[in-house]
């Protein structure tokens, strides 16, 4: 099935957000609502008007720029995904599609995952690029 992707409507908000002005104090562990926008191929695409999914902070450079992993409802294959809860709900953190991005993209803050949690997630992600 071939999805049409609407690159001008995304350009027009990316052009919005770009424009923004943001004091946000970000940090590791946190969960936000971001407009990570339309992408290219399987790279992972926000939802809706605001093309919004929700992220998690691995780190945070300078309250600026941050390296973030999308979130998902769906699960996919187990070697790329790792099940956590938001809220009580299950999610699963998307391993192989981390993303440089600027905090100007970040909405609104969700939640935070447990030292343990996070910590799972980092080795994880460390295995995988090794």
């Amino acid at each position: 099935m071939v999805v049409r992707k609407d690159f001008d409507e995304w350009n027009k908000m990316k052009k919005k957000i770009d424009n923004k002005i943001n004091f946000l104090e970000i940090k590791e562990r946190q969960v936000w609502w971001a407009s990570v926008g339309l992408n290219i191929g399987d790279e992972e695409n926000g939802k809706k008007n605001r093309y919004e999914r929700p992220v998690l902070i691995l780190k945070n450079f300078n309250n600026r720029i941050c390296l973030t992993l999308p979130i998902s409802s769906k699960s996919g294959d187990e070697k790329f995904y790792h099940k956590i809860k938001i809220n009580g709900l299950e999610n699963f953190v998307i391993l192989s599609q981390i993303k440089l991005m600027s905090v100007k993209r970040l909405r609104r803050f969700i939640s935070k995952l447990y030292f343990n949690d996070f910590n799972q997630i980092k080795e994880r992600v460390i295995d995988l690029i090794k």
